[in-house]
């Protein structure tokens, strides 16, 4: 009897056992927030887009041809939208030409030293609703030109060239002029069209060796780098933190849910899990002066510009031209560039109008004394 009852518990014994085995085989991903576990040493190491989609098929697909797929790409016949068929168009006394030979582009116009030259377009920047153009001006560097392509439907109004500037003319050696430093990629624009950006400016040669790790928006540029992730996946890891081997914390979709919350005025994003979606995606959706540096926060690097005057609460873009704006970014901050921007700030001084994206970022970077209170605009210190 005793033997028999021994046997059978040996038998039961034998069931749970695998039982726990089987259960110990199971993936297990941590429901609580949990610092990443780095699995190999060092630090985590781009993979590439291509990486992700071999296991993420649908998230590739739905990427592709997105506007982050397609934020910057070689200049190419099948890449460049605009018209380059020997095209010209007047710009207040300037003639610019757009010509292509062969499947090479370029951009006759004139230069920083006021003279003409032809410009090699190297990339397209943008799709949708117009398309930019990055010519060379010197090896390495990188500018933005000032006339973009429409992109839209010609019933739209689209299908022509159109310049981002025009209600004033801005000449050779402007500061906004399309070769000054608020239209150089390396500088102002390549970090949220490319991923894993290098700058490299070399002050001795005072020239840029820019380098990118992909040249459009992967899927590294918001998750982050992504070896760790994809050693996680190869070596069957069992327990794995909430991240799954990235640094940034940024839950599946349906965790995350922005809505308005009653007395608000803008959404916020609820989720069950901490989240970095904001500081991922702000530094390239925001207005703000890039501070450089590489800080674990957003405020550690960017100084945001908002666009209401924090002490008469109204909105500085809607009495101030652009230009009126724009000229501290090239002062010293001297009492009488002071006085000139008070007086085309100043109620009825100008018609006005509003700024551009980039005035305002741009008139961020000019030194603190550049900025005196006004009668409309107070220092741009409260934007």
């Amino acid at each position: 009897m005793r033997f028999g009852l021994a046997l059978i518990l040996l038998a039961v014994l034998g069931v749970v056992a695998s039982a726990c085995s089987k259960k110990a085989e199971e993936i297990v991903i941590e429901t609580e927030p949990v610092a990443p576990v780095p699995v190999v040493a060092g630090p985590a190491e781009y993979v590439g887009t291509e990486a992700c989609a071999s296991c993420h098929e649908a998230e590739h697909e739905g990427w592709a041809g997105s506007h982050h797929d397609l934020a910057m790409q070689k200049a190419t016949p099948e890449t460049v939208r605009g018209d380059f068929d020997d095209v010209t168009v007047k710009y207040y006394k300037e003639t610019t030409r757009f010509v292509r030979d062969g499947d090479a582009f370029a951009i006759e116009a004139l230069g920083a030293d006021g003279k003409r030259a032809r410009f090699p377009v190297i990339y397209t920047f943008g799709v949708d609703p117009m398309q930019q153009y990055l010519v060379e001006v010197e090896p390495g560097r990188l500018q933005s030109f000032l006339f973009a392509w429409d992109t839209r439907p010609k019933g739209e109004g689209g299908q022509r060239w159109f310049h981002l500037q025009p209600d004033e003319y801005i000449e050779p050696g402007d500061p906004l002029h399309w070769t000054g430093p608020s239209y150089n990629w390396n500088y102002a624009c390549a970090d949220c069209h490319s991923t894993a950006v290098k700058k490299n400016y070399n002050r001795a040669s005072k020239r840029y060796s820019t380098e990118y790790f992909e040249i459009n928006v992967g899927c590294e540029a918001c998750h982050g780098p992504g070896s760790r992730h994809v050693e996680l996946e190869e070596t069957k890891a069992k327990r794995r933190p909430s991240n799954t081997g990235f640094d940034r914390r940024l839950p599946p979709p349906e965790k995350r849910k922005w809505s308005f919350v009653e007395g608000g005025n803008i959404a916020v994003l609820a989720t069950s899990q901490p989240s970095d979606e904001t500081s991922t995606c702000a530094p390239c959706h925001s207005r703000r002066a890039d501070l450089g540096g590489k800080g674990p926060g957003y405020h550690d690097r960017y100084r945001l510009a908002v666009t209401r005057s924090t002490s008469t609460g109204r909105s500085c873009r809607a009495g101030c031209t652009r230009r009126a704006w724009s000229v501290a970014t090239a002062t010293t901050g001297t009492a009488g560039t002071s006085e000139r921007r008070a007086t085309r700030c100043a109620p009825g001084a100008t018609k006005p109008r509003p700024m551009t994206s980039r005035s305002i970022i741009f008139t961020t970077l000019a030194p603190k004394a550049a900025f005196a209170p006004t009668a409309t605009c107070r220092s741009a210190r409260t934007w």
